[in-house]
C-alpha cells in the first residue's frame, strides 16, 4: 500500500511540474515595442499609414467636425447629431464637459483617435532618429518627414481643439511623470514638428508613394510646401482672443504662407481606406443647409440670419440667391 502511494505521489509531482512548464509559454500575438518593429519594413509600414490615419480621424462623424462647421457659421443644422444643434444655437451655448453630456462622444472619441495617431508617429521617430535604424531602400528621409508631418498635426489639432494637452513626442522622457501642457505650448511644438518635416524635405528629394497619400503626386518640396501651409493656419487659428491675435508674429504666418502649397491638398477618396463623413453629413439630404452668413457673403442682398418667422417667403427673391 505504502508501494502504490509513493507511485501515485510521484507521478502527480511529475505531472503537476509537467504542467507548470507548459503554462510558460511565450506569447507570439503580444511582442514588445522592439520585437514589433524589429524590421525596416515593419517601421516603413507603419509611417506609410500615418497620413490616412490622421485624415480619417479629422474627418470622421464620431468627431467636432460638424459641430465645430455650425459653430463657425459655415453651416446651420436643427437635428441634434453630431453636436450640430447645441453648437449652433445662438447665443452660443456654455461647453458641456460632463462625460454624461450625450455628445460628449466626439470629443473623447477624438482626443483618443488623435493621439493613437500622435503615438505611432513618435513609434517610428523613436526607432529612426532615436535608434538609428535605417530603411533598406534608402527611403528614412522620406520616412522621417512624414512622421514628423503627422506628429506636428496631431500635436496642432490637439492645441487648436483643446485647453491642455500632452505635448508627447520621441524625445520625451516616458519613465518621468508628464505635466499637461498648455494650449499654446501644445502649438508651438506642433510648429517645432512640422520645421523638422520641412527641414527635411527640402534637403531630400522623394515622392511620397500613391497608397500613402493618393491622387496627384506630391514630391518631398511639395510635403515642404504643405507642411509650411499648416503651420501657418496653426499659427493664425490658435489665438483665442483678440489680445491673443495680436500677439500673433504675422511676419512668421506671412513666411510660411508665402512658402505655403501651390496646389490643393485633397487625397482621392476610394470611400474604402479614404473617405470624409464630415463631408457626407454636411451635404446630406435633409440634414444641414449653408448657413445665411456664408449665403450674405456671397449675394449681400440676402440677409445674413434667416428671418424669425422662419419662412423662405420672408427672404428677398423668395430666397433665391443670385450673384448678379
Amino acid at each position: 500500500m505504502k508501494k502504490v502511494r509513493y507511485i501515485l505521489v510521484t507521478l502527480f509531482t511529475v505531472f503537476a511540474i509537467t504542467a507548470c512548464e507548459d503554462l510558460i509559454v511565450e506569447n507570439l500575438n503580444d511582442p514588445d515595442f522592439d520585437t514589433a518593429f524589429s524590421q525596416p519594413s515593419d517601421i516603413k509600414g507603419v509611417a506609410g499609414g500615418l497620413i490616412n490615419t490622421w485624415f480619417m480621424t479629422n474627418h470622421a462623424y464620431q468627431g467636432p467636425g460638424l459641430a465645430l462647421w455650425t459653430t463657425a457659421d459655415a453651416g446651420t443644422c436643427s437635428w441634434g447629431n453630431a453636436g450640430m444643434q447645441d453648437f449652433g444655437n445662438e447665443p452660443r451655448l456654455v461647453f458641456n464637459n460632463k462625460p454624461s453630456y450625450s455628445n460628449a462622444s466626439h470629443f473623447e472619441t477624438y482626443y483618443n483617435k488623435i493621439y493613437s495617431a500622435l503615438s505611432s508617429a513618435n513609434d517610428v521617430l523613436m526607432q529612426t532618429i532615436n535608434n538609428n535604424v535605417e530603411m533598406d531602400d534608402g527611403s528614412t528621409p522620406m520616412v522621417n518627414a512624414v512622421a514628423y508631418f503627422v506628429q506636428g498635426l496631431t500635436l496642432g489639432y490637439a492645441g487648436l481643439l483643446y485647453d491642455k494637452g500632452f505635448a508627447v513626442t520621441h524625445e520625451t522622457d516616458m519613465t518621468q511623470e508628464i505635466e499637461p501642457s498648455s494650449y499654446t505650448d501644445m502649438v508651438a511644438a506642433a510648429l517645432a514638428s512640422l520645421d523638422k518635416c520641412i527641414e527635411i524635405s527640402k534637403a531630400n528629394s522623394f515622392s511620397l508613394p500613391q497608397d500613402w497619400l493618393p491622387g496627384e503626386t506630391w514630391s518631398s518640396a511639395e510635403l515642404a510646401q504643405l507642411a509650411s501651409s499648416y503651420a501657418a493656419r496653426f499659427l493664425v487659428f490658435s489665438a483665442r482672443n483678440k489680445t491673443e491675435d495680436n500677439a500673433t508674429d504675422w511676419n512668421k504666418v506671412y513666411t510660411y504662407a508665402k512658402n505655403g502649397i501651390q496646389k490643393d491638398f485633397a487625397p482621392l477618396a476610394d470611400d474604402i481606406v479614404w473617405y470624409s463623413l464630415y463631408q457626407t453629413y454636411s451635404v446630406y439630404t435633409g440634414w444641414a443647409q449653408v448657413d445665411m452668413y456664408v449665403i450674405n457673403l456671397m449675394d449681400p442682398n440676402m440677409p445674413a440670419r434667416f428671418p424669425t418667422s422662419g419662412l423662405f417667403s420672408d427672404l428677398p427673391n423668395n430666397g433665391q440667391a443670385s450673384s448678379a
